[in-house]
C-alpha cells in the first residue's frame, strides 16, 4: 500500500531489522514533520515520522519505512 495512506488509526508493519521492532506490527497514533541534517548536502530536510505504538512501548519511524498492513477506524 501507498505510504501516503497513513493516518491515525493506521496498522503498520516496520521493516526488518536487527532492532527489538524490527518486522513487529503497531498502530499509528500520532504523525508529523521533522527536520533532519543531512550530511551529505549540508542542510536540513524535511520527513514525514509517525510515532507507531507496538504492544506496551511506541517508537518514532519514518514514515517512508513503514508498510500499511490496515486501515483501523
Amino acid at each position: 500500500m501507498n505510504q501516503n495512506k497513513i493516518e491515525i488509526g493506521t496498522l503498520v508493519r516496520a521493516q526488518p531489522a536487527r532492532v527489538w521492532w524490527g518486522g513487529k506490527l503497531g498502530y499509528v497514533c500520532e504523525s508529523r514533520n521533522g527536520l533532519f541534517f543531512c550530511a551529505d548536502k549540508g542542510d536540513w530536510i524535511e520527513k514525514a515520522e509517525c510515532r507507531v505504538h507496538i504492544g506496551d512501548d511506541f517508537i518514532w519511524h519514518s514514515a517512508a519505512g513503514l508498510e500499511v498492513v490496515a486501515l483501523l477506524s
